[in-house]
């Protein structure tokens, strides 16, 4: 390969990359889910930059009205923050 065609591949894969992060709901371009973040009760005091590392580490997905995807008693390691 030559280098015109590397940096063509890197290219790809590094934007193929950033459009998952995007629809697996990682990313935040416009800055929403950090603006919503820091109005949660639970993250009222955190500093901006904390929140901002929240958001990089969660993932946001959407369920389908009449979801269930909590039974309560059920042990879990993950924290659910519902958006109406």
């Amino acid at each position: 390969m030559t280098r015109t065609q590397v940096r063509r591949t890197r290219r790809r894969q590094k934007t193929a990359r950033a459009r998952a992060r995007t629809a697996e709901g990682k990313a935040d371009p416009t800055g929403e889910r950090v603006g919503y973040l820091s109005a949660v009760d639970l993250l009222r005091d955190f500093s901006p930059a904390e929140v901002e590392e929240v958001d990089r580490a969660a993932v946001m997905r959407s369920y389908p009205k009449g979801s269930v995807f909590y039974t309560p008693g059920e042990t879990g390691e993950v924290l659910f923050i519902i958006k109406q």
